[in-house]
């Protein structure tokens, strides 16, 4: 079993590298200046960034193929940030942003991008951070209720990054003092005559809380329900507002992957996906 190792499209970070005015000759061609680096973390998954015990950025000279500067960065509030020196000015650099778990080496966020600095100049390095682990996420990360709504609102049920992936069940959880669930149905993306779909409610005396089993298997044998990249939109999931509203508050919608099976017939181990969930909150 293979996992994609390239990052979906989503904007999940972006780094911000300014170039300041401190320069200086490095050889007959290149000025040197030195860049402060500010990666604003707000639109990360907290679950996923909870996981990250280090950020660094990497340089590369891609005229010589060179590495020029590894720098590890600190947390600030909600900005990792760091100081580059000494980064030529006119030639293609590669800049490579990661973001690692150290217990097991394990790259969680990486993006790529590759800029031309000029000396003297403010420069702006936007790189695009995503997920490049496998992920069961749901969409949107935040979804706001008013206590008086009492209309339908739903989550997307995706996974990103898992090659050769058959079929797949997870469940999810939610809390019957906020919320209510309404239906579920087949994503939109995948065509109802290649898959089986299965969706039946139920409850988890362990946790005290309802929730909804779903499982998506092709149709057809050794034929994977993932596109290229790894990644597959599974199911819609409908919810409500439990009524009469209780105060405003928030409530998450758990996910909880069940079982992953690769186009071999072979088992997989659902503690591989790293999980992003949404939160719901309730206003006034």
């Amino acid at each position: 079993m293979k996992y994609r190792t390239v990052s979906f499209a989503a904007v999940l970070l972006a780094i911000g590298v300014l170039c300041g005015c401190e320069s200086r000759i490095v050889n007959q061609q290149f000025e040197s200046t030195s860049l402060t680096v500010r990666i604003n973390t707000a639109g990360a998954s907290p679950k996923l960034l909870a996981q990250v015990d280090q950020f660094q950025v990497t340089v590369v000279e891609l005229i010589s193929n060179r590495v020029i500067a590894e720098q590890l960065l600190t947390l600030n509030g909600q900005f990792i940030e760091g100081q580059i020196d000494s980064l030529p000015s006119g030639i293609d650099l590669e800049f490579t942003a990661r973001a690692m778990r150290l217990t097991d080496g394990i790259i969680i966020y990486e993006g790529v991008t590759v800029i031309m600095l000029s000396a003297g100049a403010v420069t702006v390095v936007p790189i695009s951070m995503s997920p490049v682990v496998p992920v069961m996420k749901s969409t949107p990360r935040y979804d706001n209720i008013s206590v008086v709504d009492s209309s339908s609102h739903f989550i997307d049920v995706k996974i990103f990054n898992v090659n050769q992936l058959f079929g797949t069940s997870f469940r999810v959880f939610y809390d019957p003092n906020f919320l209510l669930f309404d239906s579920v149905a087949l994503s939109a993306t995948i065509n109802p005559n290649d898959v089986i779909f299965f969706a039946a409610t139920g409850f988890d005396a362990t946790s005290g809380q309802p929730f909804v089993a779903i499982s998506v298997t092709n149709t057809t044998a050794g034929v994977e329900i993932v596109d290229l990249n790894g990644d597959v939109n599974l199911a819609r999931v409908f919810y409500s507002l439990e009524f009469p509203a209780s105060t405003p508050n928030s409530s998450i919608l758990r996910l909880e992957p069940t079982g992953l099976t690769d186009i071999t017939g072979n088992q997989i181990d659902p503690a591989i996906l790293f999980v992003d969930e949404t939160i719901v909150e309730i206003t006034p």
